[in-house]
């Protein structure tokens, strides 16, 4: 383990093998600064149970909606799925329960690129690119985004469906580019 600083000055310990992005790491601030009790930091079981087993019910709902909604592309080598403000308020919960649905998805076999798609204000939605195999940075920057080789996102303005297509469109064409 290894001491991270937060934003806030918090410190908390994190697993060396695990690079926390930024989402991650929001993730992770929220759920330790959230407890309401006091734990024992060292408590590696413990800080397991609460970062990826322990889900509000709104959250569960959240990744059965987009699970069932998760459609496949050129040969199951692109896996998408769609989270709108819609959707977050009829499940009533927020943008904050999205990570653990992307760490969820990103589990997936056999799919070289997750996308996942989260509608924001205005018109934008913030996408996550997630593989295992895939240079999704690479993808991400032809959206003018970026991140890390296996873990990137970018914002893309329109409507559902023109997002939806142009995500299609430059992921067909970067994966026949590979």
């Amino acid at each position: 383990f290894r001491s991270v600083t937060m934003q806030d000055g918090n410190t908390v310990l994190v697993h060396q093998q695990k690079q926390f992005y930024e989402t991650e790491s929001k993730f992770v601030h929220n759920v330790f600064f959230s407890w309401e009790h006091k734990f024992d930091i060292t408590d590696v079981e413990q800080i397991n149970y609460k970062l990826f087993r322990e889900k509000k019910k709104e959250e569960l709902y959240l990744y059965a909606d987009a699970i069932s909604k998760l459609e496949f592309y050129y040969d199951n080598r692109l896996a998408l799925t769609t989270i709108t403000l819609k959707d977050l308020e009829r499940l009533n919960t927020t943008e904050d329960s999205t990570p653990g649905l992307i760490f969820l998805l990103s589990g997936l076999k056999d799919i070289d690129v997750l996308c996942v798609m989260c509608e924001e204000e205005n018109g934008k939605y913030k996408i996550a690119f997630r593989s295992n195999t895939t240079d999704v940075c690479a993808l991400a920057s032809l959206f003018g985004g970026g991140g890390h080789k296996f873990a990137s996102g970018c914002k893309i303005y329109g409507t559902k469906n023109t997002v939806k297509k142009k995500i299609l469109e430059k992921t067909r064409e970067y994966l026949c580019m590979e």
